[in-house]
C-alpha cells in the first residue's frame, strides 16, 4: 500500500537507534524518558503523566509522521493494538477536537520507535539542536481533573 520512496522512510526510521537522543538527554540531566513502543504515545504518555501527577498536552498537529501516514489512515489502515490501547486509554485522555484519524496515530503501537522526553523549558532549544530529527510536541501541565493526557 505505500510507494518505494515511503518504504525507504519507513525502513529508515526504523533502523535508527535511539542512541543520540538519549546521549543528548543524559548529557542535558533529563530526568523523565520513556521509548515509545506498544502502547503507542498516548499510552506511555499516560504512564509518566499519572507517575508524576501532571497532565502532558500534546499539540497534535506537531507530530512528525513518516510519508504516505494520512494517506493510510484514509484507506481505513489500522491496527488491533491500536483499538485495544484506545479502549484503555479512554478514561485517562482528554482528545479535544483530535479527529478519529489523529486518535488512531497517537495510540498506535510502535514496534521501533523514539523517545519521549520530559526537557525542562530552558534546555529543549539544546535538545533540539544536538539531535537531529527531534521536535518539541507539547508541554508539561498542572493535572488537570485526573487526565493524563491532553490533546490540543
Amino acid at each position: 500500500m505505500i510507494s518505494g520512496d515511503q518504504e525507504r522512510a519507513l525502513l529508515d526510521s526504523m533502523r535508527m537507534l535511539n542512541a543520540v537522543a538519549s546521549a543528548a538527554a543524559l548529557e542535558l540531566r533529563v530526568r523523565c524518558a520513556t521509548d515509545i513502543t506498544g502502547f503507542g504515545l498516548a499510552g506511555h504518555a499516560s504512564h509518566i503523566a499519572r507517575g508524576s501527577g501532571v497532565t502532558l498536552r500534546i499539540e497534535r498537529m506537531r507530530l512528525p509522521l513518516l510519508p504516505g501516514t494520512r494517506e493510510a489512515l484514509a484507506a481505513g489502515v489500522r491496527t488491533g493494538g491500536a483499538e485495544r490501547n484506545s479502549s484503555y486509554l479512554e478514561p485517562l485522555v482528554d482528545w479535544g477536537s483530535a479527529s478519529d484519524d489523529e486518535k488512531a496515530l497517537i495510540v498506535d503501537p510502535q514496534t521501533s520507535g523514539g523517545l519521549l522526553l520530559a526537557i525542562p523549558p530552558g534546555a529543549v532549544a539544546d535538545y533540539l539542536s544536538r539531535v537531529n530529527g527531534a521536535t518539541e510536541i507539547g508541554e508539561v501541565i498542572e493535572r488537570v481533573d485526573g487526565i493524563a493526557v491532553s490533546i490540543a
